[in-house]
């Protein structure tokens, strides 16, 4: 468990883990099929995000959203933050639509003021 996380807390949700979403996708499904596009998706358009005082940073799809979610978001909390740690990993197994997913991610990047 990475440091910084308490385990059982109600206010800090637990990284979702990329490898276990690309595992679960693959199951039972042939090596040369389309799995790999899911996890090359991209948005139609990409958000830009700011990461503290650092310079702008653009967030092209879902599996780069769900990486900055577990690894570099500054608030672990919040209605807009689960709901796309969610839907990043749904969307991974390809169970939701790109564009809503993103629009998720907006609204998450909105509620920690992070949107650039």
């Amino acid at each position: 468990m990475p440091i910084g996380f308490i385990k059982n807390s109600p206010k800090i949700a637990e990284p979702i883990s990329l490898e276990g979403v690309v595992c679960a996708a693959m199951q039972g499904v042939n090596m040369t099929s389309n799995v790999t596009e899911a996890n090359d998706a991209v948005w139609s358009s990409p958000v830009r995000v700011r990461v503290g005082y650092g310079f702008p940073e653009t967030i092209r799809g879902p599996k780069e959203a769900l990486e900055y979610l577990n690894w570099r978001w500054p608030v672990r909390e919040g209605t807009y933050y689960i709901k796309a740690l969610k839907e990043c990993a749904a969307c991974l197994q390809r169970k939701l639509p790109l564009e809503n997913v993103r629009e998720t991610f907006v609204l998450a990047s909105i509620e920690a003021k992070m949107l650039n």
